[in-house]
């Protein structure tokens, strides 16, 4: 099954990323419009885009602040059985790596191809929030 991989250095220490890509708040700064739901395992996380896009996910599994794993419930018909792994390395004092990984795709296609160029500006505008502070109108994300 194909995946969606990015590796993005921020100029952070990892418990900073880690509140970013667990909370409901942190999502909302670089990805959803409006989330909820806590950071346990089996537990739902909602993902609020717009009335067309309410979806939600599963914490699979995580530890702080090395990783989290989501699988995706309530979402395009695509993105359904498909997981989202987000890896933090500290690489420094000042910077980490955060290894993404969107896997479990049935096949390449036109969605794959969009989804894949999305994430890379989203994790763009994760690293411009955390890093300077930038805030990306939720409608402009997928333009920045």
């Amino acid at each position: 099954m194909p995946g969606i991989y990015h590796d993005i250095e921020i100029k952070a220490t990892p418990d900073i990323i880690y509140k970013m890509i667990t909370t409901a708040d942190g999502l909302e700064k670089w990805w959803t419009l409006k989330s909820s739901g806590q950071l346990v395992v089996g537990e739902r996380i909602e993902l609020y885009f717009s009335e067309e896009y309410d979806w939600e996910m599963e914490v699979v599994d995580f530890a702080s602040p090395q990783f989290v794993e989501y699988k995706m419930t309530r979402c395009m018909e695509d993105w359904k059985v498909t997981r989202l792994r987000f890896e933090l390395i500290e690489k420094s004092s000042e910077s980490t790596l955060l290894r993404f990984t969107h896997s479990g795709w049935e096949e390449v296609d036109d969605h794959f191809r969009r989804s894949s160029l999305s994430w890379a500006l989203y994790l763009r505008i994760l690293r411009r929030y955390i890093e300077e502070g930038e805030f990306v109108a939720y409608g402009e994300r997928t333009r920045a």
